[in-house]
């Protein structure tokens, strides 16, 4: 919090709420940060002084870092050491002190029991935390951070959103705290000081210099309290032997009391007191408006700073997150509602996980790459983290006084490049526990941000256990070279994507896919610890476009309307050729064969699942009506993706005008172009990707069906829940992990990660007190992951994160604040999660089994697109697919589960009377209708018969009888629970009654066909043909309506509760 004075209390001071003491300190909260920015008032532009300062004190730092106790060195492990700056701001300073610390310590490990190197060659590695309040300016922080590691910065980076107030980190994880130029800014105004019923009620100032006794007496009152708390978390986080390094503003001892502030009243009093006083002299403001306005800042004695000693406090900032037109949040209700429906079983799998019975307290560590802003990833990780707090309560206490000792603790690292908008992230996340109470919307897990390129090194060598990456790796590192020289070969003349170019530009896109992906695989396999997974999402294109230069429906975003709309202005001269031969978009979605070949090259991971999903397209209320509704959303779509790289290319007026022809293309194709633009992707690890924002048929918008039946199972999860074997409780707080596979971008997941974290806690404190009721102080800690593919809107689903819980207030509330603990702090292990959730996934397939589009197969499928209805032999080789696709995912659920761990699956089902061709209910979404429709667009020669035969949905609903039967062949896993759930109907969404609107009903089926596979349809036939496809569907099912709605409660769902065996 190291920022200048001008705007420090400009909203403070201009607010309306200022006028009642509790509004005023609310309003610090709020404001209590500095200018951002680089502008002529911001910090990084007005903190030479500071600067200045800051190096005269150098040396008290590096005598500071001289009494460290530095660790034992073990032989084979790489040593890590920790620090962070508490109150970083935004500025140079901040990366000074990183530098000093990094530099000092090398020298002293270079000296002392670490050593430059060890016998392994092994390497001193760094991390370092700026930590500020999640109101600060991050993004302009991590731009000025030099490039990584081994170059000019040589310590890993995270950014830790919270108040120094506040616990922000697990406990024994850093080696150095340092805050300069912040610790003499209270946490609020003090209590009495704004009253006018108090004695030490501040008339007519502004400041506390030349104030009455009491009014003195009230800030030092504050001081104390507030610097207690401080020194409390700090002890509670430092390793032993660490240290503490504080500057902060000060009066001399010789002065005549608090309110006697020396030089600082020349600054916060004076002249800025008379200031306001001209104001009411003048009539511009009142006096009562001065007499509610005071400064909460207090320069002590080194007497008085002396006398501190450790307390408790909570100060999280928290502001609201995006929630606009397309954002995720407002498309995810469909998925909401089952998930909200499968709850119970959730729970019910989560009570069979075996909690580690090692004494200690216990870190699990994840991190998002390419994690953007939004709510969904939040809400898994609640769950998962409450549940089973309250499962090791439960089980591992009874025998054990100290219950507080063995609550694990859980971190997530939210990764992406430095211009992700963090701080939008941060006011999502909720405000963390603590454990004296809470209401249950706390959070339970330590978090951090992290900028850096996924293509490079982000974390210490072994130090994460999960790595999830959704709808980022189709980004290239850079645009291949040779693509915008004129002398090369792959030359992408006239064009500003791959789709449609020369075969020497596709093949320069597919080498940097492969060069980029291989670096990413090598950073991961360093970072990630014995037992870690990577969950991975990106864009992709069917195997059948083998050409690196058809990107299949991918061009919908890229290609076609973008690119003609740069050929509209170069024809009239408002940009040049050159200019646009010189820009090109640096993404490539790859097929699975491409995919699986950079895996494999690595050889460092084994695949569990690898499939091409479809995602649900653009989200317009009315797309027949309201054709402006649809080009603007496409275009905002577009440029969301592209707009800083059009910007910096042509200027802000010329990429204005690009996006607004832009705009004007997507209006003339409307009705199409809504169901278009449903992409394929590639998804590994057995995750399919919901569309996000928040539009028509986005799933924040279309998941209320999910949500009704995750309703019904949460009685389910809870019985689950109930069956986890908690470990034996060691020192310090006990950790529990979670991963929801496939989470997607709605409330779906969240209303699973806290149905998770209440149960275990409540589990956990049955345990810690045995007889005597519920104990707080048993609360573990969570840290849940979500996991989707890349295209995932993981920027949604941080916006719907509710606060973290403190530990002063929340039932079940666990741990300190939002943190981001060192990775290496977590022992070694090769099991890494505690309770996996998968929901509404698993009935996908890695692919379309071989056979059903070979025409010398007698697999082969002619003229039908789905699995109902077909051949034995097809319905042979689904079922292939799916015990294959199904052992892989256990196999690797297995190798990542922890000991006693459990897993959580609800995915379509077929009664045990069906065979493979009878899908049951099932049909109703992917065959019939949808099929019909196939066969009308053949008979009247709009597609060949061929063109059919080669399409088909990877999708298969097993029986109870046959998913047992891969269960009891992997033999990892034993079932707990296993049974049929019949699902909720489509949720049909009108103001009159929803039977007898037809037109809704068919557009409400078609739509949530089209987001289920639409992509792939695209990809397969093209846009137009899709768009055409779909209409066709519509009219069968507004043809059907009534019966149809009640006949697509499809879905039987496959209710399963697994435990580690």
């Amino acid at each position: 919090m190291k920022k200048g004075i001008s705007n420090r209390f400009e909203d403070l001071i201009l607010s309306p709420q200022n006028y009642k003491m509790e509004e005023q300190q609310q309003d610090i909260k709020n404001v209590f940060c500095m200018e951002g920015g680089q502008g002529e008032s911001s910090y990084i532009n007005n903190s030479q002084s500071q600067s200045r300062n800051l190096k005269m004190m150098l040396y008290a730092l590096e005598e500071t870092l001289d009494k460290i106790q530095l660790p034992r060195h073990r032989p084979g492990k790489k040593p890590l050491l920790t620090a962070a700056d508490l109150g970083c701001s935004c500025g140079h300073n901040t990366l000074l002190i990183a530098d000093v610390i990094v530099d000092h310590m090398t020298k002293l490990c270079g000296a002392g029991s670490l050593g430059s190197k060890d016998d392994d060659g092994l390497e001193l590695e760094f991390c370092f935390y700026f930590c500020d309040l999640p109101s600060n300016d991050f993004n302009t922080l991590f731009h000025l951070l030099p490039q990584q590691a081994a170059a000019a910065r040589r310590y890993f980076a995270a950014a830790i959103p919270g108040s120094f107030y506040d616990r922000l980190f697990p406990e024994r994880s850093i080696n150095v705290f340092t805050s300069t130029l912040s610790l003499h800014w209270l946490s609020q105004v003090p209590e009495g000081v704004a009253d006018k019923r108090s004695p030490a009620y501040n008339k007519g100032k502004v400041f506390m210099h030349g104030a009455s006794e009491e009014t003195g007496t009230a800030y030092r009152r504050q001081f104390r309290s507030d610097m207690m708390r401080f020194l409390h978390y700090r002890a509670t986080e430092l390793k032993t032997g660490g240290a503490i390094f504080i500057v902060s503003l000060g009066r001399l001892s010789s002065t005549r009391g608090p309110t006697d502030q020396g030089y600082i009243y020349e600054v916060y009093g004076g002249m800025f007191d008379n200031s306001w006083c001209n104001l009411i002299e003048e009539g511009m403001v009142d006096g009562e408006k001065m007499d509610s306005f005071n400064v909460p800042l207090y320069a002590p004695t080194v007497e008085e700073f002396k006398e501190m000693q450790k307390v408790l406090m909570k100060d999280v900032f928290c502001m609201e997150g995006g929630q606009g037109e397309s954002s995720y949040i407002k498309n995810s209700q469909v998925q909401s509602r089952n998930l909200q429906m499968m709850l119970p079983t959730l729970k019910e799998i989560l009570d069979k996980v075996q909690l580690p019975r090692r004494p200690g307290k216990h870190l699990l560590t994840a991190a998002d790459l390419g994690c953007s802003c939004g709510h969904n990833t939040l809400i898994v990780a609640d769950a998962i983290v409450e549940h089973m707090t309250r499962k090791l309560r439960s089980s591992i206490f009874d025998d054990q006084d100290d219950s507080d000792a063995a609550d694990p603790e859980f971190c997530f690292y939210f990764s992406d490049l430095p211009s992700n908008d963090f701080n939008t992230l941060f006011h999502l996340l909720p405000q963390h526990a603590t454990a004296a109470a809470g209401d249950g919307s706390e959070r339970r897990y330590f978090a951090a941000a992290v900028p850096g390129s996924f293509h490079d090194r982000l974390f210490p060598r072994r130090s994460i256990d999960v790595f999830t990456s959704t709808f980022s790796l189709h980004w290239l590192s850079q645009v291949p070279e040779g693509v915008a020289d004129k002398r090369s070969a792959a030359y992408n003349k006239d064009k500003v994507f791959v789709h449609g170019a020369s075969q020497a530009t596709g093949a320069a896109y597919r080498r940097q896919f492969q060069s980029d992906m291989a670096r990413f695989l090598r950073c991961r396999a360093t970072e990630l610890k014995p037992g870690g997974v990577m969950f991975l999402v990106c864009l992709g294109r069917p195997s059948l476009h083998a050409c690196p230069t058809n990107q299949g429906r991918v061009q919908l975003l890229y290609g076609a309307m973008f690119e003609e709309s740069w050929r509209e202005l170069v024809e009239e001269g408002t940009i040049g050729r050159e200019t646009m031969g010189s820009f090109n978009v640096p993404v490539y979605a790859a097929t699975l064969e491409e995919f699986r070949e950079a895996v494999g090259a690595d050889g460092s991971f084994e695949i569990s699942r690898l499939e091409l999903v479809i995602t649900s397209p653009l989200a317009v209320d009315d797309p027949i009506r309201d054709r402006r509704a649809v080009g603007r959303a496409v275009a905002n779509y577009v440029r969301s993706l592209l707009g800083p790289l059009v910007d910096a290319h042509v200027g802000r007026a010329v990429a204005d005008e690009i996006f607004a022809r832009m705009q004007r293309r997507a209006e003339a194709r409307a009705e199409e172009l809504v169901d278009e633009m449903r992409f394929p992707h590639i998804d590994m690890k057995n995750v399919f990707c919901m569309k996000g924002e928040q539009g028509e048929s986005s799933y924040l918008k279309n998941s209320k069906v999910q949500f009704r039946n995750l309703q019904m199972m949460l009685r389910a999860l809870e019985e689950t829940l109930d069956k986890v074997v908690l470990p034996h409780h060691g020192p310090g707080r006990l950790l529990l992990t979670a991963a929801d596979l496939g989470c997607s971008c709605g409330r779906n997941t969240l209303v699973v990660a806290d149905a998770i974290v209440q149960h275990m806690t409540k589990l956990c404190r049955r345990r810690g007190k045995g007889e005597h009721g519920d104990d707080a102080a048993a609360d573990p800690e969570f840290c849940f992951y979500f996991s989707d593919l890349p295209s995932n809107d993981f920027n949604t689903l941080f916006g719907l994160l509710p606060h973290r819980g403190a530990a002063s207030s929340g039932e079940g509330a666990v741990g300190g604040g939002t943190t981001s603990p060192p990775p290496c702090l977590a022992r070694s292990m090769t099991r890494s999660i505690d309770v996996f959730t998968s929901t509404f996934c698993l009935h996908w397939l890695s692919q379309v089994p071989e056979e059903v589009a070979d025409k010398w197969s007698p697999a082969y499928n002619k003229e039908k697109v789905f699995v109902h209805g077909g051949s034995e032999e097809t319905g042979a080789a689904y079922r292939r697919q799916f015990q294959s696709d199904m052992a892989r995912f256990l196999r690797c659920r297995a190798a990542e589960l922890k000991p006693g761990g459990a897993m959580f699956l609800v995915f379509l089902g077929r009664p045990p009377s069906a065979g493979p061709t009878d899908q049951g209910r099932s049909l109703s979404l992917f065959g019939a209708m949808f099929e019909e429709s196939w066969r009308d667009l053949v008979g009247e020669g709009l597609i060949d018969g061929e063109r059919m035969d080669s399409f088909n949905v990877p999708s298969y609903a097993a029986t109870l009888e046959e998913f047992r039967e891969v269960v009891d062949a992997d033999g990892s896993c034993e079932v707990n629970r296993l049974e049929l759930v019949m699902g909720s109907p489509l949720a049909v969404d009108d103001d009159d009654d929803d039977s007898h609107d037809r037109r809704a009903v068919g557009r409400t089926v078609a739509n949530n066909q089209r987001s289920v596979f639409g992509k792939l349809v695209e990809a397969h036939i093209g846009k137009e043909l899709a768009d055409e496809l779909f209409v066709r569907v519509q009219s069968r099912a507004e043809a059907l309506d009534d019966e149809l709605v009640d006949e697509m409660r499809v879905h039987i769902h496959i209710v399963c509760s697994l435990s580690l065996v």
